[in-house]
């Protein structure tokens, strides 16, 4: 079959819908290399091509080639097609390679004669908030709000954010609200959506949190939340920026510490409960230390962890990775939880 595509394509070289064919018929077995050379001749004999256009987006998008991907579509676009599912499959597209400026430009094509959806709407206020179009973000969630009837803490938390940036001083009361909610509701709702895995505020808001008086009730709830949602940024931890600048630097380790986070039955409830399913017994965590040695490393490290569950957690691995100077032993940095522990795991 493969042999009579070529055959057929060699014999009416300029005809679309013959290149076309060809290209199905190859990527059908698998050869996307060659599909893509007929798919490409297809959309340059026709850039109105939907079919052709589609198959080579996905065979540029398979083959890590995103931008690529996206001019396929962007040429139809020019031409003057309005396919609604190809100029979405743009957004998606755009949406799963990083790319939130051309998330909004096949966005606004698309919903200009189609009716948008929760899903397209989280990705949008994930586009604008990437974009720092806080305005934007805040129309959006008030839309969405609207829209879903269960409350989001991750919408909470992002509307605080935009409200912090915006310089208007009710993110002080979004914020309790935020914190009280969680409270009252630990364990109901998992922190999803805009937070973690679209676009996570948590770090960038408590670059205003910290600015709140060190007694802050506020600021106290937010920093334990942090802790016991894996979302600790290393401003919290960064110590040494409120140091003294002729403060002595010493030459300390820099470690990582794997630690296994034992759970029982009250995980089902608790405010901090991360994206891990509720039957494991245990996570792993690791966390980065500056120490003088591996013992200190270690007891900074489990104190760190002891923040976010009230059961102690246990060493698996200190290894010391390098040396820095810097004023005193730290947590440096809070990684990645994990259900597993693989000591050949990167």
């Amino acid at each position: 079959m493969d042999e009579y595509a070529a055959k057929a394509f060699e014999l009416e070289p300029n005809r679309a819908g013959v290149a076309t064919t060809a290209g199905m018929i190859f990527k059908e077995h698998g050869k996307n290399r060659e599909a893509q050379r007929y798919f490409a001749r297809a959309c340059q004999l026709d850039r109105l091509n939907e079919y052709a256009a589609v198959n080579l987006s996905e065979i540029y998008e398979i083959a890590e080639r995103p931008k690529d991907a996206l001019t396929i579509i962007d040429l139809y676009i020019q031409a003057g097609g309005q396919h609604p599912g190809l100029i979405w499959k743009g957004t998606q597209i755009a949406f799963r390679n990083d790319m939130p400026q051309e998330f909004l430009f096949h966005d606004k094509l698309y919903t200009e004669n189609q009716t948008s959806y929760p899903t397209l709407d989280e990705q949008r206020i994930w586009a604008f908030a990437k974009r720092e179009q806080f305005n934007d973000v805040l129309e959006a969630l008030n839309k969405l709000d609207e829209q879903l009837s269960v409350v989001g803490l991750d919408r909470m938390f992002l509307r605080t954010l935009c409200q912090a940036e915006l310089g208007d001083d009710s993110w002080i009361k979004t914020l309790d609200e935020a914190l009280k909610w969680n409270a009252a509701n630990s364990g109901e709702q998992e922190m999803q959506g805009i937070v973690g895995e679209l676009y996570d505020p948590c770090e960038r808001l408590w670059d205003h949190v910290c600015k709140l008086p060190q007694s802050d009730e506020n600021r106290l709830i937010f920093e334990q939340f942090l802790f016991e949602r894996g979302l600790v940024p290393s401003s919290l931890l960064d110590t040494d920026n409120a140091g003294d600048e002729n403060a002595e630097q010493i030459l300390f380790g820099y470690y990582r510490c794997i630690l296994k986070q034992p759970l029982d039955p009250n995980i089902a409830t608790f405010s901090g409960w991360i994206p891990i399913p509720r039957e494991d017994k245990e996570y792993f965590v690791t966390w980065f230390v500056l120490a003088e040695n591996e013992e200190q490393a270690v007891k900074l490290a489990l104190e760190a962890q002891n923040c976010c569950y009230s059961i102690p957690a246990e060493l698996v691995e200190c290894e010391q990775l390098d040396s820095y100077y810097a004023e005193k032993p730290q947590v440096v940095f809070q990684d990645r939880r994990f259900r597993k522990y693989d000591k050949n795991m990167e």
